[in-house]
């Protein structure tokens, strides 16, 4: 008995989802933030990363098996990374490779695959995503109001009021609140190596990885580079029950804007929700629908 406008239904999923594509948290205790994706060749990748100080390890498993292990120092400015890709029948390790990541020194050795696992049975997977999350007002239609808002959908079909629908609407400010940075990686840079300098800066891995491409050995395709940036967004909402409305409330949230300036892709991740209504949107418009059949009584 419920009908949900396609675009509506996006936001709302969006808005009742865990806040990141790649949710962070611990798993089987084998990191302090762990994100799965499946990589181009349909194989799960799972990022484990462990924190100490100033120091950070980065873990790759591809379909559980470790083919990468990283380790930042912000003390030493080091990145060394090893990579598991050698015969097993090898003895010794390839000497080190370096080269710079940033103003941090690198080096990669390749070594003998391993064989130490993780179970990845009870992962939660996410498909990499490029697409903007709906931050701002893009692709959205005027309200048709003259208030400034723009409509996000409509909603109800309740049982005890089945021909009633609410109509939802928002806009929103928006402040710049810096902490820009800007990090360039070149083509070879391992996902190991990426991850754990970038949680040593206490940056958004999962959203910033899910935005560079990498190739099927989970090294950097080419020369990427990301521009990193926090904006704070008050959003306002309105519910409007037969063009009146019946509920207001607000939220504001704060996101981290990351941009690869080398695609021109954009990805907005949430950083903070700060207050407001912390619920679905359908309780928004529910609310507005109940307030809406008080009224007539």
């Amino acid at each position: 008995m419920k009908r949900i406008v396609g675009l509506f239904l996006a936001f709302i999923l969006i808005f009742s989802m865990p806040t990141t594509a790649f949710a962070a948290e611990s798993v089987n205790g084998i990191g302090d933030e762990v994100f799965s994706y499946y990589n181009d060749e349909g194989e799960i990748v799972t990022i484990a990363i462990t924190r100490n100080n100033n120091t950070a390890t980065s873990k790759v498993y591809v379909d559980g098996i470790l083919t990468q292990k990283a380790v930042a120092s912000a003390i030493t400015k080091t990145i060394e990374t090893e990579i598991y890709d050698l015969p097993a029948i090898s003895r010794n390790s390839v000497q080190a490779e370096k080269s710079m990541m940033n103003d941090f020194t690198s080096s990669v050795i390749h070594a003998p695959v391993s064989t130490q696992k993780i179970n990845v049975s009870n992962l939660k997977v996410q498909a990499r995503s490029l697409y903007n999350e709906p931050v701002d007002n893009s692709g959205l239609s005027s309200s048709g109001y003259g208030d400034g808002y723009y409509s996000l959908g409509s909603y109800g079909g309740y049982y005890y009021a089945p021909d009633v629908y609410g109509y939802l609407y928002r806009k929103y400010t928006r402040t710049y609140d810096g902490e820009t940075k800007h990090w360039s990686w070149g083509a070879g840079d391992t996902v190991g190596a990426i991850s754990a300098y970038i949680s040593l800066f206490g940056g958004p891995v999962s959203a910033i990885i899910a935005v560079l491409l990498f190739t099927a050995s989970e090294v950097l395709m080419y020369d990427q580079a990301i521009d990193l940036a926090t904006y704070t967004y008050d959003y306002s909402y309105r519910v409007r029950v037969y063009g009146t409305i019946h509920f207001t409330t607000q939220r504001n949230i704060t996101y981290w804007r990351i941009d690869n300036v080398t695609t021109g892709t954009t990805k907005w991740e949430e950083k903070s929700f700060n207050y407001g209504f912390s619920m679905a949107n359908t309780e928004m418009v529910k609310a507005g629908i109940d307030n809406y059949l008080l009224s007539i009584q």
